[in-house]
């Protein structure tokens, strides 16, 4: 609807068995949205960029996704949310994620005024996912998370250059996955963030563009049960470190990706557990090991599940 400008609400107007609004590629749409939708359960805006809206009051509300600018009404219930995915915004919002407690999921997905959360972090016991992605201004994560986030399990960053560390006490203990790209200023602190402290981590994936990381991983960077290792696009990435693999004593998946410097997989060291091993886009590891009579390809015979393309 290129046209619609305005959803005009008459009054006494109450949708009482709406469950599900989709707004989607309405540009022009400026204002107004029905404030009492009673049994709505999911709400989505998206491609309308001129929208600036209020949240209505749906206390049965357990999905939200907004592509723009949300703004959420004091006094209303929405302890029922569960999702809550926000693209291009971020603001309006973060005020009030604190009284969501039944938040299981939380995206943002490039949000240029996400620079940080509200003093006092998140408190929510529910949440077990974060993702934030190109949101370029973000400074910093949500205070006390290895309190306050208790039922978290996985963390995902993409592309936010300003973010430097982990929030005092580090991330909770609960964490499962970590993923972090494009974070050149995370990644540059590695041995600061605590990550071998984190006993319930399987999986770890790091990508970024950085030119300064030349060998990885460090001794003592990463916990000993890490069970899935994933490497990519880290093109002067040119050794591995015997002594950080020695300690990966449970690594059973492994992939490489597009490190392009890297020519050897240290075969004496890598971990006995090791069970997959997938490499795409490294030219100098496929002429060592993609030959099957290859020495290469003999020293690493023992991994049950080799895919080298």
């Amino acid at each position: 609807m290129l046209e619609w400008q305005e959803w005009v609400i008459f009054e006494g107007e109450v949708f009482s068995c709406l469950q599900k609004l989709y707004i989607d590629n309405c540009p022009k749409l400026s204002g107004g949205l029905p404030v009492q939708l009673p049994s709505l359960t999911e709400l989505r805006i998206s491609q309308c960029k001129q929208l600036v809206a209020s949240l209505p009051n749906s206390p049965a509300l357990h999905q939200l996704v907004c592509t723009g600018k949300i703004q959420i009404p004091r006094g209303h219930d929405y302890q029922s949310l569960k999702t809550v995915f926000i693209a291009g915004g971020g603001d309006s919002i973060l005020s009030f994620l604190p009284e969501f407690t039944s938040l299981s999921r939380l995206e943002f997905f490039e949000c240029l005024d996400l620079v940080s959360f509200p003093s006092g972090g998140l408190r929510a016991p529910n949440l077990s996912q974060i993702v934030i992605f190109v949101c370029r201004n973000l400074k910093s994560l949500p205070e006390g998370m290895h309190t306050l986030l208790p039922s978290l399990v996985g963390l995902k960053l993409y592309g936010c250059p300003k973010l430097e560390s982990f929030p005092e006490g580090g991330l909770p203990s609960s964490l499962e996955s970590l993923a972090i790209h494009g974070c050149e200023k995370l990644i540059s602190r590695r041995m600061e963030l605590g990550l071998q402290g984190l006993h319930s981590l399987r999986s770890f994936t790091i990508s970024n563009h950085c030119n300064e990381l030349e060998s990885f991983p460090e001794e003592a960077l990463l916990p000993p049960n890490l069970t899935d290792f994933a490497i990519s696009y880290l093109p002067n990435l040119k050794l591995l470190n015997g002594k950080g693999f020695q300690l990966l004593t449970s690594l059973k998946n492994w992939r490489i990706r597009s490190c392009n410097n890297l020519d050897c997989l240290l075969e004496d060291v890598l971990p006995t557990t090791l069970c997959e091993l997938h490499i795409s886009d490294c030219h100098l590891l496929k002429e060592r090991y993609g030959n099957e009579k290859g020495e290469g390809q003999v020293k690493i015979a023992h991994i049950p599940r080799i895919c080298i393309r």
